[in-house]
């Protein structure tokens, strides 16, 4: 069974959807957390106990609204 995160942009008036696989998201957040450390010193700039990882929009955009990769919609005809 295929996993997904959806992810919810609510900075407009109407949210904006992300429908973004997890092997994708976790790979996705892995690279960018090790870049990230490699720039500092191996430990997080204020506290090496936090756990929160912003993912911005640039990253996901590709994913926008693309509930069709969840099979669970008929096709379009």
């Amino acid at each position: 069974m295929d996993e997904y995160w959806i992810l919810v942009d609510f900075s407009d008036d109407q949210p904006t959807y992300y429908v973004v696989p997890a092997w994708w998201i976790a790979n996705d957040i892995h690279a960018r957390h090790q870049q990230y450390l490699d720039d500092h010193g191996g430990h997080r700039r204020d506290n090496d106990d936090s756990t929160h990882h912003r993912i911005e929009t640039h990253r996901v955009i590709r994913w926008e609204q693309a509930w069709d990769q969840l099979g669970i919609f008929p096709a379009a005809k």
